[in-house]
């Protein structure tokens, strides 16, 4: 029988195992065109989405001022995929799989009129002790009443690189600040999503 023939009978001795396995194809890499089909739990690679998760601040930090407070005390809300899991101790945010994350956070914020002109949130990478500012949101809390609410929003594309590197998020404000948080976690969140390979 001709190869021409065997190959139209699907023949899979002609195919190195690297090609075809079984039904599927595996080890190697799926052309340019359209794939209609499903992704396996295990897949990876850029462009597939292996972990979307969001911590949300479980209750309303104490009163600060000119001094710098990292935020901690979140609570996972949302919990997709198969890949990377964040979690969060002692303001210390770490991550089970490297890869390449979109960040955004919310968070609500509350102070009297009279005190403070803003407030500054960073996202600051960790390694070995030292840390290194990624990414800054800033607001104005100024306002014409005596109770001011304001929200800091921020968002930003991060480089995992190592499961040991941690992130933290740090708040400064001028004086008698809070940031919001509840049980429900409606009031100041942190979003990760895993977009790609490091």
């Amino acid at each position: 029988m001709s190869r021409a023939r065997d190959i139209a009978d699907f023949n899979p001795s002609l195919f190195a195992t690297d090609e075809i396995s079984g039904d599927k194809v595996s080890g190697g890499t799926i052309g340019a065109g359209t794939f209609d089909g499903t992704i396996g739990a295990s897949a990876v690679g850029d462009g597939i989405i292996t972990c979307a998760e969001s911590l949300t601040l479980n209750a309303t930090t104490a009163e600060f001022n000119t001094s710098t407070i990292t935020l901690s005390g979140f609570t996972k809300r949302t919990d997709y995929g198969n890949v990377a899991s964040i979690t969060e101790s002692s303001g210390n945010f770490t991550t089970s799989s490297t890869g390449i994350f979109f960040i955004s956070l919310r968070f609500n914020i509350t102070c009297a009129n009279t005190d403070p002109d803003y407030i500054e949130i960073d996202a600051k990478q960790v390694v070995d002790g030292t840390e290194t500012l990624i990414s800054r949101g800033v607001t104005s809390v100024r306002g014409s009443s005596s109770q001011v609410w304001k929200t800091v929003s921020m968002q930003f594309l991060y480089d995992w690189q190592n499961t040991s590197h941690t992130l933290i998020f740090k708040a400064q404000a001028e004086s008698n600040t809070r940031i919001m948080g509840d049980t429900n976690g409606v009031q100041s969140i942190i979003n990760f999503l895993r977009i790609g390979n490091t």
